[in-house]
């Protein structure tokens, strides 16, 4: 039987502390995959709603964006 890829569910909140918490700069600087990995669990299935849009200043949405990207350009060159 062929294991076939789907998209899981969405379940908890997003951390925004942790996600607060990482120096992207030094991640790029340190190419610190590890930090970002610590993080890719919680960014991949959390359900960011709407309504939690209200409590994320821009630069956290701008963060969020960046770091989303790190994580995707790592994940493109593995």
């Amino acid at each position: 039987m062929e294991d076939r890829f789907y998209f899981q569910q969405r379940s908890g909140r997003l951390r925004l502390q942790h996600l607060a918490s990482i120096d992207l700069d030094k991640v790029i600087q340190e190419t610190d995959i590890d930090l970002l990995q610590e993080h890719l669990e919680n960014l991949t299935f959390c359900n960011l709603r709407e309504e939690d849009l209200r409590y994320m200043t821009d630069p956290m949405v701008l963060k969020l964006f960046r770091t989303s990207q790190l994580l995707m350009e790592y994940l493109l060159y593995t």
